[in-house]
C-alpha cells in the first residue's frame, strides 16, 4: 500500500508581516471577542510598550482573536 500526500493540503502558508500586527521592537497583544466585547487574551509587549486599544469593529464571531501591535507607553 503507498502513500500519496496531497501537495495542496501540506503546502505551508507563508506569514508576512502587516503593519497593524507587526511591531518587532514593541512586540503584539492579542484580542479575543467574547460576550459581545474585546478582552484582552495575551500580553506580548516588550519593555517601553504597552497593549493597544481594542479593535474599533464588533468581531464577526465568539472566540474571534485579533493581533495588534503594542504601542509606546
Amino acid at each position: 500500500m503507498s502513500i500519496v500526500i496531497d501537495p495542496i493540503a501540506t503546502k505551508t502558508r507563508g506569514i508576512y508581516p502587516t503593519k497593524r500586527a507587526s511591531n518587532v521592537e514593541g512586540g503584539y497583544c492579542l484580542w479575543e471577542f467574547r460576550d459581545e466585547t474585546w478582552m484582552l487574551k495575551k500580553d506580548c509587549c516588550k519593555e517601553g510598550y504597552v497593549p493597544s486599544e481594542p479593535p474599533a469593529e464588533n468581531g464577526r464571531f465568539q472566540g474571534q482573536i485579533r493581533a495588534l501591535a503594542a504601542v509606546a507607553k
